[in-house]
């Protein structure tokens, strides 16, 4: 059987369900205190992502879990000068997101 329309087969067994863009932070907060609120039924959040979302080699390949193993050295390589994140900046997401 064929995964989509997932949203609808969920619906169908009066599941709440709550779509969002998977890359959208504030977005998907949102959906998450939405579904918090909602006592009368299951809820689903379907996030829709995009594989290898920000890594233009991988983006939009299906197969790129595969791919990521055999180019995160290349990948890594030209993203040295990037900064690596650390314990405090994770502590400030968690406060950000706890705050919203």
């Amino acid at each position: 059987m064929p995964l989509e329309p997932l949203a609808d087969k969920y619906r169908a067994f009066n599941w709440h369900v709550l779509e969002v863009d998977g890359h959208n932070i504030r977005e998907f907060v949102d959906a998450c205190h939405e579904a918090r609120s909602i006592k009368e039924k299951p809820t689903l959040i379907l996030a829709h992502t995009t594989p290898g979302k920000g890594v233009a080699e991988i983006e939009n390949d299906y197969r790129c879990m595969a791919l990521h193993r055999a180019k995160v050295p290349q990948i890594r390589s030209r993203r040295t000068n990037k900064k690596k994140f650390s314990c405090s900046d994770y502590k400030k997401f968690r406060k950000t997101i706890e705050a919203v």
